[in-house]
């Protein structure tokens, strides 16, 4: 019989921006409800890898959801900017905080990237401090209660694909702007989450910058996995699917809504600690 979905907003979302639950882990000695989520604050980038099929898009479909269903008020929630080389990613455009674009939507997806250099650019400047070390992201709202500074994820949905989509017209100029992101993105309260085939399409430098590395479907570690599962130490991941309603969908905004009552997230969760060596 086959495995029922789980749905993404089934699960307790927790009371601050900075952490999106993306579905449940189960592991020895963890309770079977235990959620597994994404610490923007204090986990860098996430890679998500594997082989076609594995549940890289739907992943990165969990993690743009997820930072709709954040129990803040709406304009203290995560925005989502996504580039798609796979052209899985267009219903985004749906939730009232992602936009970005695809092969579909060159010209869009172009003007998506310049916004994104702007951002950075502009945080960059906005956190310097004169003669001292540059303020982080979490400094300066700390510092600046009220500012209205918003996180804001980056999905990039196949980076292989994505580059060559821009390098065809801007050689270079994304990887400029991956690169940016990738070393300095969380100080700056930009987050980069994104999808590959496995580590060698970014190089090994790039991935040693890798905070978290989820391989979905990966032989490799215990054996194959359902599309959507991955490992993480000694525990094993499965990914929430979201349904994504059009904007104005009375069932839209209802996951949001019940998990006002949801309860804390588990204690349980597996900390940036526990994913170590999960390459």
């Amino acid at each position: 019989m086959p495995e029922r979905p789980l749905d993404i907003t089934s699960l307790p979302h927790a009371k601050e921006d900075s952490r999106l639950v993306l579905g449940t882990v189960s592991a020895p000695g963890l309770p079977s409800a235990a959620v597994f989520a994404l610490n923007l604050a204090h986990d860098g980038v996430l890679a998500v890898g594997g082989p076609s099929g594995a549940g890289k898009t739907t992943a990165l479909r969990a993690v743009a959801v997820a930072a709709g269903l954040v129990r803040v008020p709406d304009d203290e929630k995560p925005s989502v900017c996504y580039l798609d080389g796979r052209d899985g990613l267009g219903d985004l455009d749906s939730l009232p905080h992602a936009e970005g674009g695809g092969q579909r939507t060159l010209e869009r997806t172009q003007s998506v990237a310049v916004d994104l250099e702007r951002l950075v650019a502009e945080r960059s400047v906005m956190l310097e401090r004169g003669d001292g070390p540059a303020a982080t992201f979490e400094q300066h709202r700390s510092e600046h209660p009220g500012s209205g500074l918003r996180r804001v994820v980056v999905l990039v949905d196949d980076v292989k694909a994505v580059t060559a989509m821009f390098d065809a017209q801007h050689p270079g100029r994304f990887g400029e702007l991956f690169d940016r992101i990738l070393t300095d993105g969380s100080r700056l309260g930009v987050h980069l989450v994104f999808s590959v085939m496995d580590r060698s399409e970014i190089g090994e430098e790039r991935a040693d910058m890798v905070g978290r590395w989820l391989m979905l479907g990966d032989g490799a570690i215990g054996g194959p996995r359902p599309p959507g599962r991955a490992v993480v130490g000694n525990s094993e991941v499965r990914f929430a699917t979201a349904e994504i309603a059009p904007v104005g969908d009375a069932d839209s905004s209802a996951g949001a809504d019940s998990s006002a009552d949801a309860g804390p997230v588990s204690a349980a969760e597996p900390d940036a600690e526990q994913s170590q060596g999960a390459a």
